[in-house]
């Protein structure tokens, strides 16, 4: 059975009424502001009270501002590494078994291939210890799939795979959808499903944007059976989003 994940958008408790209604796992994104507890100290409690019982898949979303673990400032990698770990610990906590990280590349700005082999250096650091939750890494500002594949094969661990992020490929990338599917293939694991026009990354609902959903998801289906599949909408079109989503599964 397809595993279907919502984001919560920052709204724990709507998207698990929805969760409910229709057995869907939770991405909780709260804690991509790294200071969130700060401004909100029992968010961890409030999120634990709502998975006590919650049997379906959970995973978090990472902290991406600024974060570069390519970078040559050792300052910005070692914040970047700060991040990641807080992130882990959170999900450890509320029992998460995926993490979503962006990649981090900024096209043009660092030869891509000393950028590679910075990065998967430090990240085969990082998970050496944490090989007990799965790490997803998204696609942004990346202009084609060439790095992600790259990155992913070099660190060439299990649980080290790609969170596609279709909207972000629409808005940014010169290479079309379609390949991107097809040249990642197996190594996504991990989904992003939302629309837009192509131009700005809008988060719009699965029917609202020039991105051929269905197309789309057809490719998934045949190059990356077995990834997740998370809507990333704005909270007013995820639960009409779903049932475009179940439509599909159902054919």
């Amino acid at each position: 059975m397809k595993n279907i994940v919502i984001t919560d958008n920052c709204n724990p408790k709507f998207a698990y009424n929805l969760s409910k209604k229709y057995n869907l796992g939770i991405e909780v994104q709260s804690f991509h502001d790294p200071y969130i507890l700060e401004t909100n100290p029992n968010l961890k409690t409030t999120y634990k009270e709502l998975f006590k019982n919650f049997n379906y898949s959970k995973s978090i979303h990472a902290p991406f501002w600024e974060l570069n673990l390519g970078s040559k400032m050792r300052e910005i990698t070692e914040v970047t590494i700060k991040m990641f770990d807080f992130t882990y610990t959170i999900a450890k906590e509320l029992g998460c078994t995926d993490i979503i990280v962006h990649n981090g590349y900024i096209p043009n700005t660092s030869w891509e291939s000393a950028w590679i082999e910075r990065a998967s250096e430090k990240w085969i650091l990082f998970l050496e210890s944490r090989n007990d939750i799965n790490f997803y890494i998204e696609n942004q500002f990346e202009l084609n799939s060439s790095i992600i594949c790259k990155l992913v094969d070099k660190v060439n661990l299990s649980n080290f795979k790609v969170c596609l992020d279709i909207g972000h490929v629409n808005a940014h990338s010169e290479e079309s959808l379609i390949n991107w599917i097809e040249n990642l293939g197996n190594r996504i694991g991990y989904v992003h499903l939302h629309n837009n026009n192509g131009k700005i990354d809008e988060h719009n609902g699965l029917d609202k944007g020039s991105i051929e959903i269905s197309s789309v998801l057809e490719n998934l289906e045949n190059h990356s059976p077995n990834a997740i599949w998370c809507l990333e909408t704005c909270e007013s079109d995820i639960e009409s989003s779903y049932l475009i989503l179940e439509k599909f599964i159902r054919l």
